[in-house]
């Protein structure tokens, strides 16, 4: 049997390479890998540490069918960052939906323009339940999606539109992450 020795890349398929590069190198601050081979597809290589995310571009053949809220009970990939309050006071500044982690580690889950659940967590030592992180009791954070009915919310993708709300007093409580 081979020896796995780690990781190389991702591959996440998105409908608009322009615009995932707007979200993962604009927002994110990801850097574009040039030292990988140019394909005959659009797309974009974008450098994580030793690692690589590989964008490809397949507007036609977009997934579909449900998404749950939380990025965590969907099938998505982690990022490891040095500080997760930044990252956090960057997605809020730019309207990204996103919910903590359950777990009790310092993490989020938001999603790209596509709908693709991410990960960002800190290894710092840190439990997630620190008050100045939170700012909430874990139990009255969620997302609500903007103008998506709560019937329809299992079929939607979840956009950039998005604002932290109360799950005991708001209708969309039925989202509130696990």
């Amino acid at each position: 049997m081979s020896r796995f020795l780690s990781l190389h890349h991702v591959s996440v398929l998105v409908s608009d390479t322009g615009r995932a590069l707007r979200f993962y190198r604009d927002l994110l601050g990801l850097q574009p890998d040039d030292s990988r081979p140019a394909l005959d597809f659009p797309g974009a290589w974008l450098a994580v540490g030793e690692q690589q995310i590989h964008l490809i571009e397949i507007p036609e053949h977009m997934p579909g069918g449900p998404v749950v809220a939380h990025g965590g009970r969907d099938r998505h990939f982690a990022l490891q960052v040095a500080d997760l309050e930044p990252v956090r006071a960057r997605l809020e500044a730019h309207g990204v939906a996103f919910t903590l982690s359950r777990s009790g580690r310092r993490a989020l889950f938001c999603r790209d323009p596509d709908g693709n659940a991410i990960e960002l967590l800190e290894l710092s030592g840190r439990g997630c339940l620190d008050p100045a992180f939170l700012g909430h009791p874990p139990q009255h954070l969620a997302v609500a999606l903007a103008g998506v009915a709560p019937a329809d919310r299992a079929h939607r993708r979840v956009g950039l539109q998005g604002r932290a709300v109360d799950p005991d007093t708001d209708p969309g409580r039925g989202d509130r992450a696990m």
